[in-house]
């Protein structure tokens, strides 16, 4: 047997009788190896510029709340916030949008005072409730009969209550500010509500929240607005 010799240099290996075995071909895998990752990374790039960088999951989750429950959210701005409001009354005659009888007024019976017709005014949802009325010259009112008389001639039946509110819309790719509201587009929400002139309507209004999280390696980023349903 012969002792193990692990200092002296490895033997040359000669294939052919030649000094070496000398051959391109490595290398030209590793350049194609290069440029296969090269055109991987661009590629990668390319779909994150134009493509989505955020998966977006949804659901809408319906809870019942006692009493108690409902009292403590609406003293949380995240469910119950400040929202931009702007109502009116119009009338629809001959294919024509008008104002109602400026003695038709909007009253808000939680504040207590008088909200101006078509002009902004800013509340929570759970602030304010408001009331139709008709602003008489005298205790009988006459003026009022007199108006009656004067729409039955004109055959108007019904006049509209326009109610108007802060809108948004959700771009879900917008890493700042996924959620963007009235202040930043413009953008307003509204529907016209029907009522009729001779009888007394009831209008009650059911909101939903909408909560936006974020989720994200250390922490979560919550938003949320307030829509009428």
């Amino acid at each position: 047997m012969h002792p193990l010799d692990i200092i002296s240099n490895s033997p040359n290996l000669y294939i052919l009788q030649k000094g070496s075995n000398k051959t391109n071909f490595g290398g030209f895998l590793f350049l194609l190896y290069l440029l296969v990752t090269l055109l991987i990374f661009i590629i990668y790039i390319i779909d994150y510029v134009q493509n989505d960088k955020y998966i977006i999951q949804s659901f809408s989750h319906f809870n019942l709340k006692t009493d108690e429950e409902i009292q403590l959210r609406n003293t949380d701005e995240l469910y119950n916030q400040n929202i931009n409001f702007k109502l009116d009354l119009r009338v629809f005659f001959q294919g024509k949008e008008l104002y109602l009888d400026e003695k038709f007024k909007l009253y808000d019976n939680k504040a207590g005072q008088f909200i101006e017709r078509n002009k902004h005014f800013n509340k929570k949802i759970t602030e304010f409730e408001i009331y139709v009325l008709y602003e008489c010259d005298n205790f009988t009112c006459s003026e009022y009969d007199d108006f009656l008389k004067y729409v039955e001639e004109i055959d108007i039946e019904y006049y509209y209550l326009r109610f108007q509110h802060d809108g948004f819309f959700l771009d879900h790719q917008n890493k700042e500010k996924p959620i963007i509201k009235t202040k930043d587009n413009g953008k307003v929400f509204g529907k016209y509500y029907r009522l009729n002139i001779n009888k007394t309507t009831d209008i009650v209004n059911y909101w939903k929240n909408i909560i936006y999280t974020e989720k994200m390696d250390f922490f979560k980023k919550i938003l949320a607005i307030v829509v009428d349903i």
